[in-house]
Order: C-alpha cells, then structure tokens, then sequence
C-alpha cells in the first residue's frame, strides 16, 4: 500500500510539473532593472517553495500510517496552491504586457507572442478551441 501511495504521489507531481519543461525559453533581451529585481524575487520565492516540499518530502520518507498520508496530503495542497499562484501570476504578467506595462520578456518573436505582435502579426491568431 506505501508503494502504490509513493508511485501515485510521483505520477501526480511529474504531472504537475511536466508544463514547466515544455516552455520555450524566450529571446535573449536585456531587462530593466525593474524586471531583473522582480525576477529575482521570484526565484527567491521559488527557491523558498522548493525548499519547502524538500523538508517536506524528508518528512514523508519517515512517516509511518496516518502521519505519511497525512504528509501526503500536505504535499499534494502545496503543489496545487502553488500550481494556483502560478497560473495567477502568469495571467497578471500577460495582462500587465497587454497593457503596456509589463517587462518585455515575452516580446515579439517569441513563439508565445508571434501572433500578436512583431513578426508574423498578419497570420491569425492560432486556434485554442481544443483546448479551450
């Protein structure tokens, strides 16, 4: 029973995480120093973040009965809170660049933006409706 707990534990966190490694990394640009500060304290909070499941899942390969679900079932919340503020956050950042007032990370050229902006602004917009 551990075991099936621990392999459906990993299958949902390799699941959770696997949007992270299919981003294209954006362009090279040169960021003010506003973006560089506000990207510094992500890291600094993502570093944070990381830390904690780490503590966390120490916890977890020590627990015994109710404590190891229990440690579980943190881990799980965490990941999903995390996942929730991720999604806001992004949302926020393409609202602030669809505004004007976001940093130019994600500018013209990059495969995120092409058909909004830049090159390629004459080609539609690409059709979301299966996933949407």
């Amino acid at each position: 029973m551990k075991k099936n707990l621990l392999v459906s534990l990993a299958l949902v966190s390799l699941t959770l995480s696997l949007p992270l490694f299919a981003q294209t990394p954006p362009p090279e640009r040169k960021p003010s120093p506003e973006c560089k500060a506000m990207h510094e304290k992500m890291m600094e909070g993502r570093k944070a973040r990381d830390a904690k499941l780490e503590k966390m899942l120490a916890t977890l390969k020590t627990a015994t009965g109710q404590k190891k679900v229990d440690v579980m079932s943190d881990i799980l919340t965490e990941l999903l809170t995390e996942r929730k503020e991720m999604q806001a956050h992004m949302q926020q950042m393409m609202e602030m660049r669809k505004n004007g007032n976001g940093c130019e990370m994600m500018g013209p050229g990059h495969p995120m933006m092409d058909h909004r902006s830049g090159p390629g602004q004459d080609r539609p917009a690409p059709d979301h409706s299966e996933h949407h």
